[in-house]
């Protein structure tokens, strides 16, 4: 599995610390809680491989998620400080979205067709958050950013940790 979005989110989301320390250190420790959980439910499991799909499909949703805040963010008028925070949030999502397109384009098309709930979970999304634009505020915009990209490198973290138990050797 491919860590660099992962390693990109942890970094974005220390740099984010400046801003709001105690959102930094919630999402450092669900990381740490969620790497923890899901090493420990693969070996109670021994179905590692089906925890690891189940993980990366919940970092591309969070992903997905902030990517849509960061494009309805555009059209707030946010201060210089959070539209820099939003950039930063935003670059290693792009990273890994186009990660995503090439391997959706290199897969057969019965593939594609099961990967058509995400989308519509895309669209519900998009609709929700058109009608949050007009209710938070900077402060909280900037909150939310940083919690989601704590949430999003805690699933990029329970992922890794799935993955690394599906390549151990079963007793």
């Amino acid at each position: 599995m491919n860590c660099g979005p992962a390693a990109a989110a942890a970094k974005a989301t220390a740099r984010a610390a400046t801003t709001n320390k105690y959102s930094a250190a919630a999402g450092a420790a669900a990381a740490s809680k969620a790497a923890a959980a899901a090493a420990a439910a693969a070996a109670a499991t021994r179905d590692a491989f089906v925890i690891s799909y189940v993980c990366q499909q919940q970092q591309l949703e969070l992903l997905l998620l902030l990517q849509l805040l960061c494009c309805c963010s555009s059209h707030w008028s946010s201060s210089k400080e959070t539209q820099q925070l939003l950039q930063q949030q935003q670059q290693p999502l792009l990273l890994l979205l186009q990660q995503q397109q090439q391997q959706q384009q290199q897969q057969p098309l019965q593939q594609q067709q099961q990967q058509q709930p995400l989308q519509q979970l895309l669209l519900l999304m998009q609709l929700r958050l058109q009608g949050l634009r007009s209710i938070y505020s900077d402060a909280e915009i900037r909150c939310l950013v940083i919690c989601l990209a704590a949430a999003a490198a805690a699933a990029a973290a329970a992922a890794a940790a799935a993955s690394f138990a599906a390549a151990l050797p079963q007793q």
